[in-house]
């Protein structure tokens, strides 16, 4: 009777000690939940237009042929576009409202188009139509820590999310981001409460 009662004590401390361990939050499960949340891997986008004016002279109120401040400064954007191997200008054409350079993604801005946007309202403008490419990339880093609170089923997570910029980007350095996120147990299992 002795090994039976010791056996049953046993095969009850493993039963209960496995159950207590399974309210612990894994780092597998903390990053799966993260990921699904923060919809990773993800991008921020910005528009290159497909046609920029070739001209930047504008004619102002007294007949005097002046330059278009806006449009000079949007022409040396692309000039430095183009010097990074990054767009090339096709032909001109001619709207209605002036001469426009084509602008064409090369293979490596290709890397990086979600997609080309065409205007076709009534009102649409050459220089409504756009490529959408990314600019800046982001994706999981790693769990850095995760603190228990047993009593109140919560778990604090401390994270890194990986941001790369892209060619298009201002800032093309990647740089790691911390993170927070605070999770709650439920009774199907662990949520993001807080983030």
């Amino acid at each position: 009777m002795k090994q039976f009662i010791c056996l049953f004590s046993i095969i009850s401390m493993a039963f209960f000690s496995s159950c207590g361990n399974s309210n612990n939050l894994s780092r597998e499960k903390a990053k799966d939940l993260i990921i699904a949340t923060h919809n990773l891997p993800s991008y921020k986008t910005e528009g290159i237009h497909l046609k920029i004016k070739a001209n930047c002279s504008v004619m102002d109120q007294n007949g005097n042929i002046i330059e278009d401040e806006f449009c000079a400064s949007n022409k040396k954007n692309y000039e430095l576009l183009r010097d990074k191997g990054l767009i090339t200008y096709s032909e001109s054409t001619t709207e209605k409202d002036g001469t426009y350079l084509n602008i064409l993604l090369t293979p490596e801005a290709e890397k990086y188009l979600v997609e080309t946007k065409k205007d076709t309202g009534q009102y649409s403008s050459p220089l409504n139509d756009a490529y959408i490419v990314k600019t800046l990339m982001f994706e999981f880093g790693e769990i850095t820590g995760i603190k228990m609170n047993e009593q109140q089923k919560t778990a604090d997570v401390d994270f890194t999310i990986k941001r790369t910029g892209s060619p298009f980007a201002y800032d093309k350095e990647t740089k790691l981001i911390n993170e927070h996120a605070t999770f709650s147990l439920y009774d199907d299992g662990w949520r993001i409460i807080s983030k």
